[in-house]
């Protein structure tokens, strides 16, 4: 969280996670969506244009960025490139982050396994015991259409997710007719709000005491 010149509040959203698990393409749909938002909203709502920097293949190589004012809050939205040789490319974008949007690739091969294991393990190191405590950390089980897709629960089980960690399963894919755009918005309204909300307890001791105590 910063400030800006004119005293506007920044939030930092990450998505993280695997090569062709699907973080530019869920980006790019929120991207759309909150656009269509914005035609109905007028002045509430206001979104950017996206950045990309891709090679030729598609993939992500430095980060996808999207501008986002909701209000009077603004959300800078970033997602990290998934391929291992990124790793330092990974770890500037990470920094200072509010909230992270890990997304998941379900197909259920070993080596997808292997390749969501890194991530969330690459994750754990560079975050340490910020992550799921003072980082609120969503999960996205993206690529549900899959016919060989891992269960919820052995995802969970091999991400090593506390049980209040909400895990969204998406399609995200453009031409699916199972898109899943509600969850979509969902996975982006979840994450800015806990983003602004452990801010607010961080910043209000009382109010978080109060919270442990219900």
């Amino acid at each position: 969280m910063r400030r800006d010149s004119q005293g506007r509040i920044h939030f930092k959203v990450v998505f993280y996670g695997p090569t062709f698990a699907g973080k530019t393409t869920i980006l790019r749909r929120i991207t759309e969506l909150l656009k269509e938002a914005a035609e109905k909203k007028g002045k509430d709502i206001e979104v950017g244009e996206m950045i990309s920097f891709e090679d030729r293949t598609g993939r992500t190589i430095k980060y996808d960025y999207v501008p986002v004012r909701i209000k009077s809050l603004i959300y800078e939205v970033y997602t990290t490139p998934g391929q291992r040789r990124h790793k330092f490319q990974r770890m500037m974008v990470l920094k200072d982050a509010d909230a992270i949007i890990f997304v998941a690739d379900s197909e259920n091969t070993p080596e997808r396994r292997e390749e969501n294991l890194y991530s969330r393990n690459e994750l754990k190191h560079f975050l340490g015991s910020k992550l799921f405590t003072e980082i609120p950390v969503i999960v996205v089980a993206n690529k549900r259409d899959l016919p060989n897709k891992i269960s919820i629960a052995e995802l969970r089980k091999l991400l090593g997710l506390p049980p209040n960690v909400p895990i969204f399963e998406t399609i995200a894919k453009p031409d699916s007719p199972q898109r899943t755009d509600e969850r979509i918005k969902a996975v982006f309204k979840t994450a800015v709000r806990e983003a602004v909300l452990r801010k607010i307890l961080k910043l209000s001791p009382k109010l978080g005491s109060r919270r442990k105590k219900e």
